[in-house]
């Protein structure tokens, strides 16, 4: 079994087998809402076990299908607007068709409308909008019509429009101010209104809504708000409504910008070491806004100069305890002054704040000075020392000095011996012949740091032979006319004395050498000296004497002669 409209294709159905009482062949046709509308032809035919098939019998037109009228809902009826009140329904869900299901079209017949109580116009094919005339009210019927996709159209003439009778409300405010007009944080906004009439006679009260920025503030209901719920660039707006106690009027309302308050400073305060002043100081901003900061430096009677800081003077925020460090070594290189001030002034990118100042302050960025001498030792000659003296007080014990010698440095540990002097030594080995750099870096307590370099030439002898064996020379001249040299040797360093005795064993004069380093003296330069006289100043008579030699624990004893 099988179907179809016009020119279209034939559509199968199933068929059944039914004993009803007698058997016969049924198939069920049910078309849906997306069935086409018209006249369907039906056909059948049979088959048996082996496959045989009989002819179609066709039957044209059987079945016609209809368009199904839409259903307007009963409870479309009684629609209540208030006198002097525009009010629009939605008829959706007052009408459905089974095809097109909620596609449908609502109309009126316009002359169902009885336009000396009110106007009905149908919006967008489905919105009842109903205006009564002013200060009517009453009731009457109008009659609805409802169209679906395919034409098929439903009335209904009892659809009852009641207006009902209201209280006249009270006209709009003629002027609604607030004030300040130009607020800023520091300002609580008061909203007053004025200039309602109501046609009744009736008491008119004003209520009041914030609004902030478009949105509304529940809480805020009263004719003022306080400054501190309110922060700049924000739209304040005050909403007036008038009413009689039964009906509201229309509003009216006013708005104002919240606007910008400078930044203030307080408590400036200068700390820390002046190569790095610490400038601590508190920032108010009643707006709480992001502020830059300017830090200026003056000294010596000069003008205002923009400072040097370690940190970032951009979008601070305002707070208590907030520190700038000034890098016055940049600015003041190598100055001493005792009038130096500090300035900031802040800025929230609308209005800066007023300078505020701190107090004179002492500023020493000079670096110490260092005076160096470096000398050979008179009794040492291999050793060099170093004194250092400075001019102010230094952050450690000691100075830091070294020492170059043929391209290496070498510490020099230092001992202070006065107020701001400072002594050391360095032995350069026998036979150096050449210069040395020395070179002092020190810093105050101030933290300047200080270095003086100086160079100096040294030639330090080669060092001399040293004798296997103690020995006493035989002095020259002799016999002694006037004076006489006496040799002689020593294996270590010692302390040397000479002692002269005449024949009888008497000691008649004590020349003392001193500390001599193990060597040969030998030469007229080196040996000891004796001037023939005694320690009384008396020259010796004409004899024969002896001269002792000690030096430490070797001593020895040799004859000369004496000749006037």
């Amino acid at each position: 079994m099988s179907y179809k409209i016009g020119n279209g294709a034939w559509v199968d159905l199933s068929p059944k087998l039914i004993e009803n009482p007698s058997l016969i062949w049924e198939a069920v046709f049910s078309p849906d809402a997306k069935a086409d509308l018209g006249d369907y032809d039906f056909r059948v035919k049979f088959t048996d076990q082996s496959e045989a098939e009989s002819n179609w019998l066709e039957k044209n037109r059987l079945v016609t299908v209809n368009n199904s009228l839409p259903v307007i809902d009963q409870s479309a009826d009684n629609f209540h607007v208030t006198e002097d009140n525009i009010k629009e329904f939605d008829l959706s869900t007052f009408g459905s068709d089974y095809e097109s299901e909620k596609n449908v079209i609502w109309s009126l017949n316009p002359d169902s409308v009885n336009t000396k109580i009110f106007n009905a116009t149908i919006l967008r094919n489905k919105i009842l909008e109903i205006r009564p005339l002013d200060n009517m009210n009453g009731q009457d019927d109008i009659t609805l019509i409802l169209t679906d996709t395919d034409g098929g159209k439903r009335e209904k003439t009892d659809v009852t429009i009641v207006i009902d009778p209201e209280n006249d409300a009270p006209s709009a405010p003629t002027s609604v101010k607030i004030t300040p007009d130009s607020p800023t944080t520091l300002d609580s906004l008061v909203c007053s209104a004025s200039g309602s009439i109501d046609l009744d006679n009736d008491k008119v009260v004003y209520r009041y809504q914030w609004y902030k920025n478009n949105v509304i503030q529940p809480d805020l209901k009263s004719a003022d708000v306080h400054n501190s719920l309110t922060k700049k660039g924000e739209i304040w707006r005050c909403e007036v409504t008038p009413s009689d106690g039964k009906v509201d009027g229309i509003l009216k309302f006013s708005e104002v910008k919240i606007g910008n308050v400078a930044p203030k400073l307080n408590t400036i305060k200068t700390d820390g070491n002046t190569k790095d002043v610490i400038i601590s100081y508190e920032l108010e901003d009643p707006d709480n806004d992001l502020c830059d900061i300017k830090l200026e430096y003056k000294a010596k009677g000069s003008s205002w100069k923009s400072a040097t800081t370690s940190e970032s003077l951009q979008g601070i925020a305002p707070n208590k305890g907030l520190n700038i460090t000034w890098k016055s070594s940049i600015d003041l290189p190598d100055i001493e002054a005792d009038d130096c001030k500090l300035r900031i002034i802040a800025n929230d990118k609308v209005l800066p704040s007023d300078a505020k100042e701190s107090e004179i302050f002492i500023l020493d960025n000079k670096p110490p000075k260092f005076n160096v001498v470096a000398v050979s030792n008179p009794v040492h000659r291999a050793y060099i020392d170093i004194s250092i003296s400075s001019h102010e007080e230094l952050s450690d014990k000691t100075p830091n000095v070294s020492v170059k010698i043929n391209e290496q440095d070498y510490k020099i540990d230092m001992n202070k011996v006065g107020d701001k002097i400072w002594t050391g030594n360095i032995k350069l080995d026998n036979g150096f012949d050449g210069n040395i750099l020395v070179t002092v870096n020190g810093t105050d307590v101030y933290g300047n740091s200080g270095k003086e370099e100086i160079q100096r030439e040294f030639k330090i002898p080669a060092p001399e032979p040293i004798p296997t064996r103690f020995a006493l020379g035989q002095n020259y001249p002799n016999p002694v006319i006037n004076d006489t040299r006496i040799p002689y040797e020593l294996t270590e360093s010692a302390i040397v004395t000479v002692r002269i005795y005449n024949i009888n064993g008497e000691l008649i004069r004590t020349i003392e050498e001193g500390y001599k380093s193990a060597g040969y003296y030998n030469t007229k330069e080196r040996s000891a000296f004796w001037d023939g006289k005694d320690d009384f100043g008396l020259s010796a008579a004409s004899g024969v004497y002896f001269y002792h030699l000690r030096a430490g624990s070797s001593e020895e004893v040799k004859k000369m002669v004496v000749q006037r």
